[in-house]
């Protein structure tokens, strides 16, 4: 069984479930299914013929993007004395986790930095 794909089965059926538990459980798995879309990537890059492939390798960090997405950056933003806005490097590692998430378009991350 392709783990990737038996992942997306799980999340695609969360949709359809009313049940908060089903939900929390999906949640709690986030950094596995994270974890494993990183390998998948990694695996995809390496056999592919970008020529900045390694250097993509070695940024290549969805799971610290995603848990400093939903976890520390909102703790840090709500800590702002009354002001909730986000800093240019806050928007440029969202940027970076958008990006490694997606297809990637490099020159979009060069216009935040």
């Amino acid at each position: 069984v392709d783990l990737a794909k038996n992942c997306e089965t799980l999340i695609m059926a969360v949709f359809k479930s009313d049940d908060l538990n089903d939900w929390e459980e999906i949640w709690d798995k986030r950094d596995e299914f994270m974890a494993k879309k990183q390998m998948k990537a990694i695996e995809s890059l390496k056999k592919g013929k970008k020529k900045n492939k390694e250097e993509l390798i070695k940024n290549m960090k969805l799971v610290e993007f995603d848990e400093y997405l939903f976890d520390k950056l909102h703790s840090t933003i709500k800590t702002r004395d009354g002001d909730d806005y986000m800093t240019l490097s806050e928007v440029s590692i969202i940027m970076k986790w958008k990006l490694f998430r997606g297809k990637w378009r490099g020159r979009l991350q060069s216009f935040i930095d």
